[in-house]
């Protein structure tokens, strides 16, 4: 079921299917990162799935915390650093990798608080 409205000058295409996406695929067969930075990151990314908050397969990172209201709480740097690590393999300074580390908690920390329900 695809259902097109017309929302001021843009055409939102609403599928039934939306709530149906796969969250992030499970590394049950790979093991984590040797990279601690990567590792922190890949941590957040499987305790999230495993909670229902997961991010879906083809999400960006930035739409992902976007999706939970959670952009404000991890600046631009901190996912630059990732992204910088994962995908150009620079090492960071340990000041960078405290924030890193705090920032991730904290993202970690509000989902628990508004969006993990208590099994």
């Amino acid at each position: 079921n695809i259902s097109f409205v017309k929302s001021q000058n843009d055409l939102v295409t609403e599928s039934g299917r939306t709530n149906e996406r796969k969250t992030w695929r499970s590394h049950s067969s790979s093991k984590a990162p040797h990279n601690d930075i990567r590792k922190a990151f890949y941590k957040l990314e499987k305790w999230s799935k495993k909670n229902g908050v997961g991010r879906f397969f083809d999400e960006s990172i930035d739409e992902w915390l976007s999706r939970y209201n959670l952009s404000e709480m991890i600046d631009d740097e901190a996912v630059k650093i990732y992204r910088d690590v994962r995908y150009g393999q620079f090492e960071i300074e340990s000041d960078q990798k405290k924030r890193y580390y705090k920032q991730l908690d904290s993202i970690k920390q509000t989902l628990k608080q508004h969006y993990v329900k208590e099994k």
